[in-house]
C-alpha cells in the first residue's frame, strides 16, 4: 500500500500508512523467539501516532504490535489450524470511534505541544514503561519513529495475545 500512493493520513493524524522497512527490524526483535508468529509473514502496513504498528499476516489477519506496553495483539484464534484471514478483514477489526484509537486520551495534548508528526515520527513517553515511566503529560515526547521503536522492541519481552471479547474475561488471554 505504502509504495503505490505513498504516506496516507486519516483521523487528524492517529493512523497513517507507514513505510515496512521503517519498522521491519522491530517487529523482527517484538517476535524473536516466538513460535506463533514469524516476522517473514508479517506485512506492516499502519502505524499510530504512539508507535503501535498493524500488520498483515495471511493466516490470521490483521495484528497489532503495541511497542509502548510490549503486546502483540491477534484477533484470530491462533488455535485453529489451516486458517486463511480473509482480505475483508485487512482494516476492519481496528474501525471504530475516533476516541478508541488514543490509548493514553493525550493525543491532542500531544500535538498541542509539539506540533503534528513527520511520517518518521511518533508520541512516546520518557521515561518508557519498560523502566518504569507513565502515560502522563509531563512524559510525552516526540521522537524518531525507527529509532524509538528499536529501543522499546529491544528493551523488553513481548506478550502474544489473543483478543476475544466473548470468550475472555476482560477480552484478553496470553497465547505466548
Amino acid at each position: 500500500m505504502w509504495s503505490r500512493v505513498g504516506i496516507s493520513i486519516w483521523l487528524k493524524g492517529t493512523f497513517r500508512t507507514c513505510d515496512p522497512d521503517m519498522v521491519w527490524p522491530s517487529i523482527e526483535d517484538a517476535l524473536e523467539g516466538k513460535s506463533l508468529l514469524n516476522a517473514a509473514d508479517c506485512v506492516p502496513y499502519l502505524i499510530t501516532a504512539f508507535g503501535s504498528v498493524y500488520a498483515w499476516n495471511r493466516s490470521l489477519g490483521a495484528i497489532e504490535f503495541d511497542f509502548q506496553r510490549g503486546r502483540i495483539t491477534i484477533r484470530a484464534d491462533p488455535r485453529a489450524k489451516d486458517q486463511e484471514a480473509s482480505p475483508t478483514k485487512f482494516v476492519t477489526p481496528f474501525l471504530a470511534e475516533e476516541d478508541s484509537y488514543d490509548d493514553y486520551d493525550l493525543y491532542d495534548e500531544a500535538v498541542r505541544k509539539f506540533g503534528p508528526l513527520n511520517e518518521d515520527q511518533i508520541f512516546s513517553f520518557a521515561p518508557i514503561f519498560a523502566l518504569g515511566g507513565q502515560p502522563k503529560k509531563g512524559n510525552l515526547i516526540m521522537t524518531n519513529a525507527r529509532a524509538h521503536l528499536a529501543l522499546l522492541s529491544q528493551s523488553q519481552g513481548f506478550d502474544i495475545l489473543h483478543f476475544d471479547r466473548k470468550r475472555y474475561p476482560g477480552g484478553f488471554e496470553r497465547v505466548e
